[in-house]
């Protein structure tokens, strides 16, 4: 068994993490739709996203795609997203959160506070 920390930087250095990230996401609302059904309290199911799936041009269209394809509810669909992709390239990151937040899916930062905008 590999952890996340050994194959996602593979994944990212190679390129598989595009087609990854997509059978992920569609994994992740299958599962959405298939917990809604059983159980009438809201929930949401969180996708991670790397910062190389925002190098592709249709990601946003196509991650939206996915979620009214496969999802219960688009507000059950939580995106996370590094710090690191935030500063990196803010102007790709706002125009990609914003199209994702106009969807009605839920955005998130991860880890945020343990680099840019860490203390120390």
């Amino acid at each position: 068994m590999l952890g996340p920390f050994t194959f996602i930087p593979h994944a990212e250095s190679t390129g598989l993490i595009i087609p990854l990230g997509y059978w992920i996401a569609k994994q992740a609302c299958q599962f959405q739709k298939l917990i809604s059904s059983q159980h009438d309290e809201q929930f949401f199911t969180i996708i991670n996203l790397s910062g190389k799936q925002f190098g592709v041009d249709d990601i946003v269209t196509k991650l939206i795609e996915i979620v009214y394809q496969y999802a219960a509810s688009p507000d059950g669909i939580k995106f996370e997203i590094t710090e690191s992709l935030l500063m990196s390239n803010p102007e790709l990151a706002r125009q990609s959160l914003e199209e994702l937040k106009q969807s009605g899916v839920k955005l998130a930062i991860d880890d945020f506070g343990t680099g840019y905008s860490s203390l120390s």
